[in-house]
């Protein structure tokens, strides 16, 4: 009789001991959890601060074509400029 005492003594030892540790193991990782979830909110509001200062692909194809449109009459000017001095160098060679 005094040896099932015993026994029983221990397993309830036992079981307190598996349940402590049970509980150990929780708090580390409802910890784990908690401090997850920090990251993840963190990670979140850094993408959202980045998506808002990277510049809009429709803004900068707005962009684009409005340099585009500056440039065209640029490189006119240019090729314009370009033959004159053709024009003017073998004037001056033919004539001169």
């Amino acid at each position: 009789m005094c040896a099932v005492k015993t026994y029983v003594m221990y397993e309830c030892i036992y079981t307190e001991q598996m349940l402590r540790n049970g509980e150990v193991e929780m708090q580390a990782r409802d910890e784990e959890i908690r401090f997850l979830g920090m990251q993840l909110a963190e990670d979140k509001r850094t993408l959202s601060l980045m998506q808002r200062h990277l510049p809009s692909k429709a803004a900068m194809e707005r962009d684009i074509v409005s340099l585009q449109i500056q440039v065209t009459p640029l490189q006119y000017n240019s090729q314009r400029r370009e033959t004159d001095r053709r024009q003017i160098f073998f004037f001056i060679l033919f004539f001169v």
